[in-house]
């Protein structure tokens, strides 16, 4: 002002004019009489609204708004549990596996909490209310603040170098039990070195689950667990002379002695009623000795010529683990896959068909016509239900075996036309499951469970059809133990004396209910 007008202000004016200027205020008291001098004035006061309405805010909310919330945020997310909590799991990631646990220990009351250490994950973690720890699963102290001491498990489910580093730095400060999980057969001794308890292959085992239920070579069971002498064992009904008759006119028990524990219809585990017509879902599962069960085998290996080969879709872990399993039992199988796969083992069975399974040409390729069953393993359960109508259309009477990565999507999947579905996380979270509970560790991978019971005056003197175990609960009593006998063949009219020990079979799920309804008497679990 002083060059353009000749006009000569204090420093305090310069600074008052410049603030009155810069927040609109422009009381009018200094002003520039120039063009110049008023189009330096509009500078100063378009420079003024932006810092007032974008850079004072910006500045306000990044520096000051922003860490304050964000530590008001970390501040929610729980950083130590009461000094009393004892008995929980700690798990180490929120995978499927570890999101259907944490639905099986909340239904019965267990506590856990889930380790995160972004605090952008926790916060949506804890909006979905679930138990969530803010802390670093390589920190020590992440595990003395969870009180670990007291804890019941480590769940180890991120992947195989991971779960390894996990364990070293808790055992560095307990020897808590720690289940880890992998994907390869290969990392099982360095998870075991590394202090892991329990190593569990999910993938592998799921695969040899999915295997279990092809249509493929001599018929034959497959033991999933043991009780006392005797193997419990499943055996599809699909295309065999068991499908479409009554339980009571398969003749198995009078035959062989081997005895029908329950049946599978698809999710649903069910005791055998003598009238139960089977269908090609059903699966048959069974308890006998194992001389009894070879002599059922070799009643049964006239069925299901070894001749034509199975096709399994997807090259993952799960495929490979299917064709290894199959392998084993010298079923010859075609696996198809649109990507070339990386086979650390010979396919001795079996052949690789490089293409994309969704194209006709690639399928009929592959034998789909007169294939008696395919295995649909990829890891998208999109996919798996487009896929298993796809097979559907071209062979109506082949049997499908798909994998489901969620529970959720099983209805859909036997919708499209699936005959078994095998779910991932379902799978996983009950062989952690049990692993807790200190149950069967074969069972587990069956999502069975054997559990023992004292009668209590509550059924006393009942008699087995009367006490409506089956009714209420679709468990199913085993055996009876009566002083130092014990009663297998269980009949209707078998009344239940006091202080006689159920054996009993049926699922999770099937076990709470029988407690919520029969939990006066004493039980263990059959470890």
């Amino acid at each position: 002002m002083l060059s353009l007008e000749g006009k000569s202000y204090t420093f305090t004016s310069s600074v008052y004019w410049v603030l009155t200027t810069m927040t609109t205020l422009g009381f009018g008291d200094i002003v520039f009489n120039t063009d110049f001098g008023r189009v330096f004035t509009l500078v100063v006061l378009v420079f003024g609204i932006s810092l007032i309405f974008i850079g004072l805010p910006y500045m306000f909310i990044s520096f000051v708004m922003g860490p304050w919330i964000e530590e008001a945020i970390k501040n929610r997310i729980p950083r130590k549990v009461p000094k009393n909590m004892k008995g929980h799991v700690i798990i180490c990631g929120d995978d499927p596996i570890a999101l259907t646990l944490i639905e099986k220990l909340k239904e019965e009351g267990t506590p856990y909490y889930i380790v995160v250490h972004d605090i952008h994950k926790a916060e949506t973690l804890f909006d979905d209310k679930l138990s969530v720890f803010f802390g670093s699963v390589f920190d020590e102290e992440t595990y003395r603040r969870l009180n670990i001491s007291t804890a019941k498990l480590v769940f180890a489910n991120q992947d195989a170098v991971t779960n390894s580093h996990i364990a070293l730095v808790v055992r560095q400060v307990s020897d808590i039990p720690i289940v880890a999980l992998i994907e390869d057969e290969g990392s099982r001794l360095v998870l075991k070195k590394a202090g892991c308890t329990y190593v569990l292959p999910v993938k592998h085992i799921l695969g040899k689950s999915v295997s279990n239920r092809t249509m493929s070579g001599s018929l034959k069971t497959s033991t999933v667990g043991n009780f006392d002498q005797f193997e419990i064992a499943n055996i599809p009904v699909y295309a065999t002379p068991f499908q479409n008759k009554k339980i009571d006119d398969l003749m198995i028990t009078e035959n062989t002695n081997v005895k029908i524990v329950g049946v599978w219809e698809r999710t649903n585990f069910k005791p055998p009623e003598p009238n139960t017509v089977l269908t090609k879902s059903s699966i048959l599962v069974l308890m006998g000795e194992k001389e009894e069960l070879f002599e059922l085998n070799s009643c049964l290996s006239i069925y299901h010529p070894i001749n034509i080969p199975i096709i399994i879709i997807g090259g993952g872990a799960v495929g490979l683990a299917v064709a290894q399993d199959l392998d084993k039992k010298n079923v010859p199988y075609i696996l198809v896959d649109k990507n070339d796969i990386d086979i650390d083992v010979e396919l001795k069975n079996g052949s690789f068909l490089k293409g994309d399974p969704l194209e006709t040409s690639v399928l009929e390729e592959a034998g789909i016509s007169s294939a008696p069953s395919v295995a649909i393993t990829t890891n998208n359960d999109e996919i798996n239900n487009y896929l298993t109508i796809y097979c559907r259309m071209l062979n109506k009477e082949i049997c499908i075996i798909s994998r489901a990565n969620y529970e959720k999507n099983l209805n859909s999947l036997y919708k499209a036309g699936a005959d078994f579905v095998v779910p991932y996380n379902m799978l996983g979270s009950n062989m952690v499951y049990n692993i807790i509970h200190q149950r069967n560790l074969i069972l587990r991978t069956e999502g069975l469970s054997i559990f023992e019971y004292k009668i209590s005056k509550k059924l006393a003197k009942k008699t087995v059809l009367k006490s409506k175990i089956r009714k209420y609960t679709q468990c199913n009593i085993i055996c009876i133990k009566r002083n130092k006998e014990t009663i297998y063949e269980i009949k209707k009219s078998t009344i239940l004396n006091l202080n006689d020990i159920l054996c009993v079979i049926g699922t999770t799920e099937q076990e709470h209910k029988f407690f919520k309804i029969f939990g006066d008497g004493k039980y263990r679990k059959i470890k």
